[in-house]
């Protein structure tokens, strides 16, 4: 639906435009930096794309591992599979 509304409202094509499919956003991986310096620290809290898969990987399993240490009496062995994430 969106590649249809991109090319008759827009004039574009999602293919030039979506580099990394699927399409991802959330806002708990920070992946934009202030004045696009990656030596800088990430902004927090932006709703952005998530084109870094690796990191959003990486941030799941910290998650998971947060979890784990909280609820030790209701662990999750999970295995993140990124069709899951």
């Amino acid at each position: 639906m969106l590649k249809d509304i991109m090319a008759a409202g827009f004039k574009r094509d999602w293919d030039t435009l979506v580099t990394i499919q699927p399409l991802l956003w959330a806002s708990f991986v920070p992946t934009l930096y202030p004045d696009g310096d990656t030596t800088k620290r990430p902004m927090t809290d932006i709703y952005c794309e998530l084109t870094d898969r690796e990191a959003l990987r990486k941030k799941c399993y910290e998650q998971l591992e947060e979890y784990n240490n909280f609820y030790t009496g209701n662990r999750m062995s999970l295995v993140l599979f990124m069709s899951a994430i």
